[in-house]
């Protein structure tokens, strides 16, 4: 369920309008203040991400919050265009791959496997969640990529005049 739950979460996110996103800003500020946060859905998963440390021990859940911060991050950064492809630095050759590290919440996803009911020796499977997390973050893409691919061949219909 809290796997459900925290993708849920993610799609509201980055569903997020623009004047939406000033108080997605300062979530990570409000998180770490204990200040609460000014909607339903900021506040719902921030205790999910505090709620991380029932189901995962330490260092699982501390992937999982900071898989999820820096998607936060991530997220803000391209909804207020940051960055844009036609003013990208020569220097910021890393840029693209940097961001989808980023966004991809695979570290989450990774660590969401490993319970701490079923998985207490974290040394059992610490060294996986790289290639896992690679490996969901690629997956996510190629599905992306498919169901755009897909959805853009259907005729789109208009209700308004052109």
């Amino acid at each position: 369920m809290y796997i459900t739950i925290y993708t849920l979460f993610a799609q509201c996110l980055d569903d997020q309008t623009p004047e939406g996103m000033q108080d997605i800003e300062k979530f990570h500020q409000r998180l770490c203040s204990g200040e609460p946060q000014p909607t339903i859905v900021l506040k719902g998963w921030a205790k999910l991400l505090l709620d991380a440390y029932t189901h995962w021990s330490p260092i699982p859940a501390n992937l999982i919050v900071s898989s999820t911060l820096n998607f936060i991050t991530s997220t803000t950064i391209a909804k207020g265009q940051l960055i844009r492809r036609e003013t990208q630095l020569g220097s910021g050759k890393s840029w693209a791959s940097y961001s989808r590290q980023l966004d991809g919440l695979g570290d989450a996803y990774a660590a969401f496997t490993f319970p701490s009911a079923l998985y207490p020796d974290v040394s059992q499977f610490l060294q996986a969640i790289p290639d896992m997390a690679m490996y969901i973050v690629h997956a996510n893409d190629i599905i992306s990529l498919v169901l755009h691919v897909s959805y853009s061949s259907y005729p789109r219909y208009s209700l308004t005049p052109n």
